[in-house]
């Protein structure tokens, strides 16, 4: 190997390993920080099946379940929709999964006549919804990583307004529940109305009456007027508790990411590509990249072009072409970007203002290096803007 480019290796390499002690790093942070939200998870539950006894209690006591949150509107003219996603990415398709949920189910209900309400948790969706000019009603940032029950409460407010009112008569709740440190699943469930049944039916066996004596209850005020400042109460509940759902999901999601970026920078330092001889530095580099990003899910769209220059000999001079998916216009112009730099997994490429791709879009490079040829594919994560 030529003595320049065992430099440009070394320096490469020492490149790639600083980019695998952040995601170390990150790693051991989202890892620690998992715990913390499973124990937030069971910390609220107790309180979240108490309320829920109340309200049956009440119910069983005379309560009449005619509150405006528990009855179903005749007919629907506006469904509002509460997304819940996060603030920050490098969280692997964490945010990418609930938008895509939320944004399906937008579009069914438009398909059907009804119009929409979007109460957005997040700075990713809040960004996402507002490039593609949807109409924003409420937009929450800065507690995603840490929801507490006032932030709960904020958001629940923008909710219970509008339907009390009248303004919107359905209200569909998008986020992802945390099963596991492994398994994670995007929920979209109907919030309001509440349903009535299934809250007198909640608690399966540990439910049931018990033999012999049973408490009997006498309320003060009376039980409708208790429901009335309790059901509330009971929707802040339920969306503090999806909060902290989310925020488990986001950390073990961020976890997941950055071990797979950490494990890749290891095989980029580690493995040559099988290939190709590893002489033109920076090759392999290039090709086990764009390999491990097309394993990884990172598909193209539905149509790209091909870009013909000069072969490159440096990773600035490479072209990036931003394909479309299957919700735009055929007829759009496809426009060319620049890869700036590469650290690890991330691809930082530069785009025209007027030609910027929009996130979860694919981008197809076509990279020619020494007479090598080869193809990497990547999907838009983040917009970091001018």
């Amino acid at each position: 190997m030529a003595g320049g480019q065992e430099r440009i290796l070394k320096r490469r390499i020492r490149s790639i390993e600083s980019t695998k002690k952040i995601t170390r790093a990150m790693e051991l942070i989202a890892a620690s920080r998992i715990v913390r939200a499973q124990q937030r998870v069971a910390a609220a539950r107790p309180y979240s099946e108490q309320i829920t006894e109340v309200i049956r209690n009440l119910a069983e006591g005379g309560a009449g379940l005619d509150h405006p949150l528990l009855v179903p509107r005749e007919e629907i003219r506006k469904v509002g929709f509460v997304v819940v996603t996060a603030d920050r990415g490098l969280a692997g398709a964490y945010n990418s999964s609930v938008i895509r949920a939320a944004e399906r189910a937008l579009r069914r209900e438009q398909a059907a006549g009804h119009d929409y309400a979007l109460v957005l948790l997040g700075r990713k969706a809040q960004s996402y919804f507002r490039y593609r000019n949807y109409r924003i009603d409420a937009a929450f940032t800065g507690m995603s990583d840490q929801p507490t029950y006032e932030d709960a409460r904020r958001v629940a407010e923008a909710v219970v307004g509008p339907f009390e009112s009248g303004e919107v008569d359905r209200v569909e709740l998008v986020y992802t529940q945390f099963l596991s440190a492994a398994s994670q699943q995007v929920r979209v469930r109907r919030f309001m109305p509440l349903d009535a049944e299934a809250i007198v039916e909640a608690g399966g066996p540990q439910r049931e009456k018990p033999e012999g004596l049973q408490a009997s209850y006498e309320f003060e005020p009376a039980p409708d007027a208790i429901l009335q400042r309790l059901l509330p109460r009971y929707v802040e509940a339920r969306l503090f508790a999806a909060m902290l759902d989310a925020a488990a999901s986001e950390h073990a999601a961020r976890q997941r990411a950055m071990k797979a970026a950490t494990d890749n920078a290891e095989d980029l330092i580690t493995k040559p590509d099988p290939g190709h001889e590893p002489g033109p530095a920076g090759h392999h580099h290039h090709r086990d990249h764009g390999d491990r990003r097309r394993r990884r899910g990172a598909a193209p769209g539905r149509r790209h072009r091909t870009c013909r220059r000069k072969p490159c000999r440096t990773r600035s001079c490479r072209i990036v072409t931003s394909a479309l998916t299957e919700t735009e216009a055929p007829e759009r112009e496809l426009k060319d970007g620049r890869v700036v730099a590469i650290a690890g997994p991330v691809v930082d490429v530069e785009f025209p203002p007027d030609a910027l791709p929009e996130i979860t879009h694919a981008l197809e490079m076509d990279v020619e290096l020494e007479g090598h040829k080869t193809t990497i594919t990547a999907e838009v994560a983040q917009q970091l803007g001018d």
